[in-house]
């Protein structure tokens, strides 16, 4: 191994390096948020003073539902996204909850259809409800949904697509890590072919190592390309906000007036934080201390007895958990990511 083929590896290295997290900073760097979004998101509605200086919002971010605030949030279509639009959807209406004797869950779809239905959650219903020999099936259960032909891939999709048009991120997620993805491949792929000729030449491969190492971080860095637009980090921040609000779990800073359903209006955005089990151990000790009895139209208990309601609000958690392992269980017959199979019109 020559001097100058070191030398000139180090340099291929440092370059590629310094290189990614130039990248990095600069297109991956997400704006600096606005005092006021612009666009849907309108002015911040007032909020409570809590946690010291922090300011709680107590409303979510406006224009934005919980699945759409998730991706913001995570930049991919996660599973806890399309279990709190399953919840959403269910507290407006679309389908019913109820919990099984056996401690299983049954999920039952209703006659109703709200006019603002967006394509992810149209999607979302269809393999919730598929159609089954022509005819459309009305009740389905967390073990069937393990069953789901295709997992939630198009449900994903389809909520990134609609996420990626909002204009929160400059480039839509997918296409971003996509792009740096197949730039490093190129890299890489030019690394081998410049090793077979350096090989066969000079017996050194060092350069062409580093030149495929460099394709590789480029790789590496492709998570961190997804950068928000000043819209993207004004709603980020609204919902940090937000989320301090239900982090606090304290009755005392609901207001009950505008919020008479605080659980169920808010219960959705505790999944995209993964707040749910703090939210529904609060409203179940509220009912236990006989101070409240949350109005849930869409969700049965076991037993709708007054007598026989200990525990019924905070099994919603379970609820929570065995959608997600229901939905996973489904994605891992996919044969892509819902990342690499994501629409290539992007």
């Amino acid at each position: 191994m020559g001097t100058a083929d070191l030398i000139a590896a180090t340099v291929i290295t440092a370059a590629a390096i310094l290189g990614c997290i130039v990248t990095v900073a600069w297109k991956g760097r997400d704006a600096r948020p606005a005092h006021i979004a612009p666009g849907p998101a309108g002015p911040p509605p007032p909020g409570h003073a809590g946690g010291g200086r922090r300011v709680v919002r107590d409303t979510a971010p406006p224009g934005v539902r919980p699945g759409q605030l998730g991706m913001l949030l995570d930049a991919r279509a996660e599973t806890n996204h399309l279990v709190a639009t399953i919840i959403d959807l269910a507290v407006r209406g679309c389908l019913t909850v109820a919990h099984e004797e056996d401690g299983s869950w049954t999920l039952r779809r209703t006659d109703t259809t709200p006019p603002d239905l967006l394509v992810y959650e149209r999607t979302l219903l269809k393999k919730l409800f598929p159609t089954v020999q022509g005819r459309r099936r009305r009740t389905t259960s967390t073990l069937q949904i393990t069953l789901t032909k295709g997992g939630f891939t198009t449900a994903r999709e389809a909520l990134a697509r609609q996420v990626g048009e909002m204009g929160f991120f400059r480039i839509p997620p997918q296409r971003a890590r996509r792009q740096m993805r197949r730039a490093g491949a190129a890299i890489s792929i030019g690394g081998v072919l410049i090793a077979l000729p350096l090989i066969a030449l000079t017996g050194e491969l060092l350069t062409a190592v580093a030149v495929v190492l460099a394709g590789l971080a480029v790789i590496a860095s492709a998570p961190l390309m997804p950068a928000r637009t000043q819209l993207g980090s004004t709603i980020r921040q609204q919902a940090e906000d937000f989320r301090a609000f239900l982090a606090a779990a304290d009755p005392e800073l609901i207001d009950w007036r505008r919020h008479p359903r605080a659980f169920s209006e808010f219960l959705a955005w505790t999944v995209v934080f993964g707040l749910s089990p703090t939210w529904t151990r609060l409203f179940q000790r509220l009912t236990d201390e006989g101070r409240l009895t949350p109005k849930t139209p869409w969700y049965l208990p076991v037993k709708e007895s007054f007598w026989h309601r200990e525990g019924h609000i905070e099994a919603l958690g379970e609820l929570v958990s065995e959608l997600s392992a229901a939905i996973e269980m489904a994605d891992r017959h996919e044969e892509a990511t819902p990342d690499d199979a994501a629409v290539q019109r992007w």
